[in-house]
């Protein structure tokens, strides 16, 4: 069976095949891989045409909107690439009966223009979490973007010139006789009917009823076409239809003509605020900006590039921009071109060699996709914090990583950007699909594997069997098993393009036997070449029982970054700020409750701070639910109220860390990702025991020697130095590379 990826591209619901997603697909579709593209069109009248003109293989890639294939490859795709929106590739109705369905794979936006001047309403979490990478063709607003629009840096990568630029250059070597101009007019948010509106259209008509710019247009023997937005009201310009000068101006929707048709047939661009101005000068042609509304404008809508840049090369009276239109005061805009190379290789995009470099890079992201299996990656618990800090890791270096859960407890809330995340069963599913899943897979067969967990009655034997068919065709190079029960479905594995099989044993022997009965037989007969480890011990422990001494090995790095943490200026600002206020006379702590040994340590402290009198300490400790019910009876027991707070598990633990003062590490391993967080939000950790493969040991005065010196360090954190806050950060990020 040949198991091919599959890739569904789309552009504007479907209704053409004219923008990013038609020319990058029309490019690479014949390339002999094992990928199959297709390309969603709905039937019009632009799609039939552009159809027809396909070659015969090509129309085998076309997938008709809302056909029964349609929907079978919607199911089926890997990864979907979009101009507009994640809908250009979804079916939208069964018949007469609508759909509403909701994104489950990993998007790759391409966009209808460059980003640059207006701001834009996604964030790094859209689409379900699914926006895996956009591309934004501008590099010089790379940084302010992803700021702005809270992304994250790995998903914007760097591409400068747009799937549609190759046609764009071939048009534009063909046509000769380029007496146009276009003014091009993008929407405005404030449209209605109020002053603004009124005013805007005022200036339009003074630029178009002006006798000195007919008189230029009728001399040069060029006419001007104003090209405005689709959703632009009639009746908002009939006032100006009925006063131009026909023949010689022309006012049309955006949606009525071809821009890329108009874009090449043009020797001037005037516009606004749209992206249009980077096609335009791509082809090294003259932009003028007219803004004669940039303070109504900017009252619903930023800008990525500051007021003084814009006021640098727009004008915002009509008689200005006249003038500069009749006396040719105008040239390439600067602005703009500074956006591409200094130098551009027109061949080479008109060849489409650039559409070959995006899809090499989404290619190999392809190829090297990373699949994370779990039980329950929704739940609260440190060992799932520390594999979403883990894929984050990967996300960071480039690999497409998808988590596949058995089951989903809850909606889970802080997930790295771009992780895509899918679950087999859910008790809260459709009611209808419960019941038939329920009817269907009642034996304890369908279990398979998971029959050795002791919490099998949380599970649901329709799980088992699920697992073992997604993994029969899997189209991921490397699967990371995350439990010791999932190891053998993972062992099971056949699919054609796993190519790499690893192992990840969070627990040691003891545990395993308790966890997994009679399982450890079947674990040390599988031919296990890679494994992971949380931390040395259990990777000594597990090698000596399971005799899995020969395979590749490694201690997952714990002191991976969670996510965009502060730059050292945001650091040094957050310190300087702090340094104003008053002394603090109460100190706030956060403790991660991760193992018995915090439960015990921590306890202790406690007691020590109440039999002392000390009452400007108050910790915060996050325990797990396991534990929950214990660690409330022994503050009851040793009365611990106003010293020791109890806290369920955190979800966002980086927000629950910024608002402490220190954290306070009294377990076992001071590598997990809480005191590194901790360290990068400029926080004080203090921690228990001393672990000679952490970084943690190189910051200064933070192993607690003693009761008492853990009590003094505390009350001095008001004298905490900038170098030392600095230093640790540098400490930790300086391992992250």
């Amino acid at each position: 069976m040949v198991n091919n990826y599959i890739w569904l591209f789309g552009e504007n619901l479907g209704k053409t095949a004219d923008n990013n997603s038609f020319y990058l697909w029309k490019k690479v579709v014949n390339i002999n891989d094992d990928v199959e593209k297709y390309i969603i069109f709905e039937r019009n009248k632009n799609t039939l045409e552009t159809y027809v003109n396909l070659t015969e293989y090509e129309k085998k890639y076309v997938l008709w909107r809302n056909s029964y294939k349609h929907f079978k490859k919607f199911f089926d795709a890997d990864l979907f690439i979009v101009t507009l929106s994640y809908k250009d590739v979804f079916p939208d109705k069964i018949l007469f009966q609508k759909l509403n369905l909701k994104n489950k794979k990993p998007i790759f936006y391409l966009g209808h223009g460059s980003v640059g001047i207006k701001t834009i309403g996604y964030k790094g979490d859209s689409y379900n979490n699914n926006m895996f990478r956009l591309f934004l063709y501008n590099n010089y607003v790379h940084d302010i973007f992803a700021k702005y629009n809270n992304f994250r840096k790995y998903q914007l990568p760097n591409f400068c010139f747009q799937s549609r630029f190759g046609e764009l250059v071939r048009r534009n070597q063909q046509i000769k006789n380029k007496k146009q101009i276009l003014w091009f007019i993008t929407w405005r948010e404030y449209f209605g009917d109020n002053t603004d509106t009124r005013l805007f259209i005022r200036h339009i008509s003074n630029v178009l009823e002006s006798h000195k710019l007919k008189k230029f247009l009728i001399d040069e023997n060029v006419t001007l076409k104003l090209c405005v937005h689709q959703f632009f009201d009639n009746e908002i310009f009939e006032e100006i239809h009925n006063t131009i000068e026909k023949g010689i101006i022309e006012i049309v929707k955006s949606s009525e003509i071809n821009v890329m048709n108009e874009l090449v047939s043009s020797e001037l661009l005037i516009s606004d605020y749209s992206s249009v101005v980077y096609d335009f000068t791509f082809l090294n042609k003259p932009v003028l900006l007219f803004q004669p509304d940039i303070e109504a404008y900017m009252k619903k809508r930023d800008f990525y590039c500051n007021l003084e840049e814009l006021n640098e090369i727009n004008s915002k009276i009509s008689s200005e921009l006249i003038e500069k239109i009749i006396n040719k005061n105008y040239k390439i805009n600067e602005f703009f071109r500074k956006t591409y190379p200094e130098k551009i290789d027109y061949e080479y995009i008109k060849q489409d060699n650039h559409n070959i470099d995006i899809y090499n890079y989404i290619y190999s992201l392809q190829k090297n996709k990373i699949t994370i299996i779990g039980t329950d990656f929704f739940e609260n618990s440190y060992e799932n914090d520390v594999i979403l800090r883990y894929a984050e890791s990967l996300l960071k270096q480039n690999y497409l990583v998808s988590l596949l859960s058995l089951t989903k407890s809850k909606s889970k809330k802080n997930m790295p950007f771009g992780l895509n995340i899918n679950y087999l069963h859910w008790n809260k599913s459709h009611p209808l699909k419960r019941k038939l899943i329920n009817s269907i897979f009642k034996s304890d067969k369908y279990f398979s594997y998971l029959n050795h967990e002791q919490d099998k009655n949380n599970l649901h034997p329709y799980m088992g069997y699920k697992l073992s068919e997604v993994l029969k065709n899997l189209r991921s190079n490397t699967v990371i098993s995350t439990r010791e029960s999932l190891h053998l479905f993972l062992n099971d594995a056949d699919s054609d393009k796993i190519n790499n099989k690893i192992y990840l044993f969070p627990h040691d022997s003891n545990q395993i036997d308790k966890m997994f009965p009679y399982i450890a037989e079947k674990l040390e007969k599988l031919d296990i070449q890679d494994t992971i480890f949380f931390d040395k011990s259990t990777q000594d422990d597990i090698h000596g029982k399971l005799k899995y001494s020969n395979c590749n090995s490694e201690i997952l790095n714990t002191l991976l970054i969670p996510g965009d943490y502060p730059t050292i200026e945001e650091l040094t600002e957050t310190f300087e700020n702090n340094e104003n206020k008053l002394a603090k006379s109460v100190f706030q702590g956060i403790s991660f409750v991760i193992d018995k040994a915090s439960i015990i340590n921590l306890m202790e402290f406690g007691c020590y701070l109440k039999e002392n009198n000390i009452k400007n300490i108050m910790i915060d400790a996050h325990v797990k639910s396991e534990d929950f019910e214990e660690f409330m009876k022994l503050i009851n027991d040793n009365q611990l109220y106003g010293i020791i707070t109890c806290r369920d598990w955190t979800e966002d633990y980086v927000k629950s860390i910024t608002n402490k003062d220190f954290t306070l590490d009294m377990s076992n391993n001071n590598s997990n990702i809480y005191n590194v967080s901790s360290i990068l939000n400029g926080k004080k950790v203090f921690y228990n025991t001393k672990n000679n493969d952490s970084i943690i040991n190189s910051i200064p005065e933070s192993y607690i020697e003693s009761h008492s010196w853990l009590y003094e360090k505390i009350n001095s954190l008001n004298e905490l130095s900038y170098d030392e806050l600095i230093n640790s950060y540098l400490l930790i990020t300086e391992q992250d590379k």
